[in-house]
């Protein structure tokens, strides 16, 4: 008898249902030659017995987790691993089957309460009293994100491999809600179980509060806008009032942006602040007439503030130092290998002049420091994690939270956070809504690119940054960057060394441009785990040596005319409606013709709009106007990029 459910356990699921170094462990074991000798019994179950005398018994219509072992470790231990890979081993050489597409959405009820029990599934109908917003991923393994855990199904049509990364142990009510998601969509999207109650807060009353915000912001500018006046605090009251985290969130990053100009923030940037308004103003407008996001998925309704994880294993992939006049701030980007995403911690020191490497020794808790977090993995029973994927982990009891050091390889993560081929991962990404129609998440582009090799370094001194040119394990090109920061002194000098060696895995944020995919690095994972912007090594003359790159090249004459009349878009938001120069309407007049020149003749009306409000001296039409055509300048980045 095949062991179907056995077979179908990548090295990626092994991983997310017991921990990476086991599988390390118990796969150098069976190289080494001290592997399980298997049987097979006739009712399917698998024996595998050790060298020294360990037995172990996998059943079939158990997970490989609750076979019971002689060693006495209770749930996952080397030896069920080993076993596993013993009878992966054994049936490479068989002749290959074609798995069938299947999907959650085929398993029963009547399964799903032999896996639950009555009671639990009953406390999944319950749920439903309320709307619950999931969101579907039908990939390899089926992924359904509920708003405060993550459910994946990691062997076909078998309930005792589903993972969910919530804190009750064993099997919980979210595997049966993940179930009837998928019996409702046979494509990835966004699915409501549940019925709305009469009493959920519609859309258009949150209109109000926000118009009033968003007048505010545009008609006075940074300049003149106060964050903490009353139409911030009236507008989060209404917000919270209707659970609409994702708003919350924007209003709270938008009174953020504007304390960070006025105490002359080196982080501030108008591009930013833009996209601020912009989103808010999408967002209500999307929801007010749902078509294909629902209102709650738009909104953030239902979404837990805060959540505590059962006990999770996160990866580093690298970290970030920020400099903010005297202050600095560093995040650390933790790969969570059970739900396949990234999520962050963030420490921020007021007052110090430590640079990067300096702030490596910092403690960011009772017991953690950043440099050995940011370059190892942490194992805790203590992970609050935030909405937007921001975490917290719990260091005041021992044991809750430990640390290791760990090396450059990251082939165990599942896709989509680790990509092998660039081309398959743009293709995805094209399907996905507009960013400022996606939940609020940090680090949403973050990845582990497995690269075959490095074919040239090189550096551009006009922008003082490193530039790699990698290949992809699927043979597809791109550009890995670091670039010189004084927070980060011996970043690029730390990059060039690390490149210049064998290097399997880059980690970093990926961007698409014109030019293609390019990398922003912050690990790269060979023999060891460099994290550039905490590399201690001193700064030397060898950058000298590197070829010179040119120049970036100039994009299309449409971007190029996108980018001017943003640019005018920004200055009219820092100065405000209300103060703009009197030839301002002028310079709006004549990037319309060219906006209309280069055949974006909708964005030229909107430009015309925003001309005529202004000359007239109308502030409410004038922020209608800009709102338009910052949206629809919005909406073309999105469609080029």
């Amino acid at each position: 008898m095949i062991r179907a459910d056995l077979l179908a356990l990548t090295p990626e699921a092994l991983a997310a249902l017991s921990n990476l170094g086991l599988v390390k462990r118990a796969t150098r074991e069976l190289a080494d030659g001290r592997g399980a000798a298997l049987v097979c019994e006739a009712d399917g179950t698998v024996v595998g017995t050790f060298p020294d005398g360990v037995v172990v018994r996998l059943a079939p219509g158990r997970s490989f987790v609750d076979g019971p072992c002689t060693c006495g470790a209770v749930g996952a231990c080397r030896h069920r691993v080993g076993v596993v890979l013993a009878y992966l081993r054994g049936q490479s050489e068989a002749a290959p089957v074609a798995a069938p597409p299947w999907s959650p959405g085929a398993l029963t009820d009547a399964r799903l309460a032999l896996a639950l029990g009555e009671r639990r599934l009953e406390r999944a109908r319950q749920s439903l009293r309320r709307p619950v917003l999931i969101t579907l991923e039908h990939g390899a393994p089926p992924t359904a994100r509920l708003p405060a855990c993550t459910v994946r199904f990691l062997v076909p049509d078998d309930v005792a491999y589903a993972r969910c990364d919530c804190a009750e142990p064993g099997t919980c009510e979210h595997l049966a809600l993940a179930v009837w998601a998928f019996r409702l969509r046979d494509m990835d999207g966004v699915v409501t179980l549940g019925r709305a109650p009469a009493e959920t807060v519609s859309p258009h009353t949150l209109r109000p509060p926000v118009d009033a915000l968003l007048s505010h912001v545009l008609a006075e500018g940074t300049t003149h806008a106060a964050p903490g006046s009353a139409c911030f605090a009236f507008a989060r009251a209404a917000l919270e009032g209707a659970g609409a985290r994702w708003l919350v969130g924007g209003v709270d990053d938008l009174e953020a942006s504007l304390e960070a100009f006025q105490r002359r923030s080196a982080l501030f940037t108008a591009v930013d602040l833009r996209g601020l308004l912009v989103e808010l103003e999408a967002r209500l407008r999307a929801a007010w007439r749902p078509v294909e996001l629902p209102a709650a998925y738009l909104l953030g309704e239902g979404e837990a503030a805060e959540v505590l994880l059962d006990h999770t294993r996160l990866v580093s992939l690298g970290a970030r130092v920020e400099a903010d006049g005297p202050a600095k701030q560093a995040r650390v980007y933790l790969a969570d290998p059970g739900t396949a995403t990234v999520v962050v911690l963030e420490r921020r020191w007021a007052d110090t002049p430590d640079d990067g490497p300096a702030l490596a020794f910092r403690r960011i808790g009772t017991r953690l420091t950043l440099g050995p977090l940011a370059h190892g993995q942490v194992v805790s029973r203590a992970v609050k994690r935030r909405a937007n994927r921001s975490v917290e982990l719990g260091t005041t009891r021992p044991g809750q939270t430990s640390v290791t050091s760990r090396y450059g390889d990251f082939g165990a993560l599942p896709a989509p956070l680790l990509v092998r081929d660039l081309r398959a991962l743009e293709a995805r990404r094209a399907t996905r809504p507009p960013p400022f129609l996606r939940p609020r998440v940090l680090a949403e582009d973050v990845h582990v690119v497995a690269i075959s090799e490095v074919r040239s370094l090189a550096y551009r001194p006009s922008a003082q940054q490193l530039l790699a040119e990698c290949v992809d394990a699927a043979g597809n090109g791109f550009l890995a960057s670091v670039t010189h920061r004084t927070v980060a002194p011996n970043a690029v000098d730390a990059a060039r060394a690390a490149l210049a060696e064998p290097v399997g895995f880059l980690c970093g944020e990926l961007r698409w441009t014109h030019e293609g995919p390019s990398l922003d690095l912050l690990g790269i994972g060979g023999a060891q785990f460099v994290v550039p912007d905490l590399a201690a090594v001193p700064v030397g003359p060898a950058l000298v040596a590197l070829p010179r790159a040119l120049p970036p090249v100039p994009g299309d004459p449409v971007r190029e005319v996108l980018r001017r009349a943003e640019g005018l878009l920004d200055e009219l938001l820092v100065a405000g409606l209300r103060h703009a120069a009197p030839g301002f309407a002028t310079r709006l007049a004549a990037a319309q013709d060219e906006a209309g020149l280069v055949g974006l003749t909708d964005f030229a009306t909107r430009l015309a709009g925003l001309a005529s409000a202004l000359a007239r001296r109308e502030p409410e039409a004038a922020c209608r106007a800009w709102l338009e055509a910052a949206l629809f300048a919005a909406l073309l980045e999105t469609a080029a990029d």
